[in-house]
């Protein structure tokens, strides 16, 4: 049997990672969650789509958001719009931003979806044939002039319908302005620049400056919980779990009912090893958010260690449940396996994970894993092998690849990967 000397702690690291920066949802149309809100003084519903609102949202946020994260993809035109594109689940989503704020959202619908079909799943109400659309509503990508446009004023949304059919091609939820001007942030854009100044270095691992880029953020606006949420991710990946969890608690006095900072807050705690404490909060991320996915990852990692095993195995499984395009909800579950020599299980779910991220370093470290417990040696040598292929400063891929090596009896090799693991390991 391969022995289990830091996979554990590398999984969950990548996890957290993944569950932070990279989050993918998957839904059907029935499961898109709208958010709206009334405008203070005057104007319709604007409508959003989990738990993004065109002219509310800032980048920051869409950012920071289990539920949106880093796009698959991102462009930028010469007025300085940006595009980011997401996939969730059958549907692709564009959402432009400008002045640091989204103004609109682009959902795509497969083929067949018809307007009625839509109109229930936004709830919105009756189109107006009679007004004409707004500047506002050009905000987007570009929509090909046979596409027929029906304006739903009172809910800021048009349904694009392809010509000669009844099936919708695209829906836009916009921003909802008055006297025609774009909606403010909701932080200072100064904060929002340093934020996202922030985010760029923190993505490239550049921590000090993450770390200071935040902490300017937060001078020009104290009371935006993102970059606070933000930074407490540099100081956890500087080891310094007290500061990250000051941080944590600054965002949650800001933003109470926000079930991602509790989520972080689960995250944290768990870090330090205080998994009693991490349930309690992670209970609260999943009773603001029944269908965020971090809430419950966190919640099965410290029941897990608690001895909870049904419990664990139950949220694991439902982060499955509702992330079921997410390589990491795979890989969580399958690390849970692990520990209880559940490896045929195990690798079911890593085979899973690769064929949804054939490109990540750790779905094949984990089937190696798994194979080489199985003592399919040949098998453990070929996956921690592409493993370094992908990522070559993985030092666990290394490690595994010498199990590998020293059952096949070949000493040589397997002394030259531990080698170059304990370098690794050191960095």
């Amino acid at each position: 049997m391969i022995a289990r000397t830091h996979y554990s702690h590398t999984a969950q690291d990548r996890i957290r990672c993944v569950c932070f920066c990279t989050v993918v949802l998957a839904v059907a149309l029935s499961a898109i969650q709208m958010a709206a809100r009334a405008d203070e003084d005057v104007g319709p519903r604007v409508s959003g789509l989990r738990g993004a609102t065109p002219g509310v949202t800032t980048k920051t946020q869409l950012l920071a958001s289990e539920h949106w994260g880093e796009p698959r993809k991102s462009n930028e035109d010469t007025s300085g719009k940006e595009y980011l594109l997401y996939t969730i689940g059958r549907f692709q989503v564009a959402v432009t931003v400008a002045d640091s704020v989204v103004q609109s959202l682009d959902v795509r619908f497969p083929a067949q979806t018809t307007v009625a079909v839509v109109a229930e799943g936004f709830s919105l109400g009756k189109p107006n044939p009679d007004m004409e659309l707004p500047p506002e509503t050009q905000i987007g990508l570009a929509v090909p002039r046979e596409w027929t446009a029906l304006h739903y004023p009172d809910r800021c949304a048009v349904v694009y319908t392809k010509p000669a059919a009844a099936e919708v091609a695209m829906v836009r939820l916009y921003a909802y302005t008055k006297r025609d001007n774009l909606p403010t942030c909701t932080s200072s854009q100064e904060s929002e620049a340093a934020c996202l100044k922030g985010i760029d270095h923190l993505k490239k691992l550049h921590l000090d400056d993450a770390t200071a880029a935040f902490a300017e953020s937060i001078r020009h606006d104290p009371k935006h919980h993102c970059p606070y949420l933000y930074r407490s991710e540099c100081h956890l990946r500087q080891g310094n779990n007290d500061e990250a969890l000051a941080d944590i608690r600054i965002a949650i006095s800001l933003a109470d009912e926000e079930a991602f900072c509790h989520a972080r807050l689960a995250h944290v705690l768990n870090q330090k090893g205080d998994h009693t404490g991490a349930v309690a909060a992670a209970n609260r991320a999943v009773e603001l958010d029944a269908e965020g996915s971090y809430g419950y990852a966190q919640r099965g990692f410290a029941r897990h260690k608690l001895g909870k095993i049904t419990e664990a195995r139950a949220d694991y499984d439902r982060v499955v449940e509702l992330t079921p395009e997410d390589f990491s909800a795979y890989t969580a579950r399958a690390d849970f396996l692990t520990f209880r020599s559940e490896y045929r299980g195990a690798l079911k779910d890593a085979n899973k994970a690769i064929e949804l991220a054939p490109d990540e370093a750790l779905p094949y470290c984990l089937r190696a894993f798994c194979r080489g417990n199985l003592r399919d040696f040949r098998g453990a040598l070929a996956d921690a092998t592409k493993a370094i292929e992908l990522d070559p400063n993985y030092a666990y891929a290394y490690e595994i690849r010498a199990k590998a090596y020293t059952e096949l009896h070949d000493h040589r090799r397997a002394a030259a990967d531990r080698k170059t693991a304990a370098r690794l390991g050191k960095q």
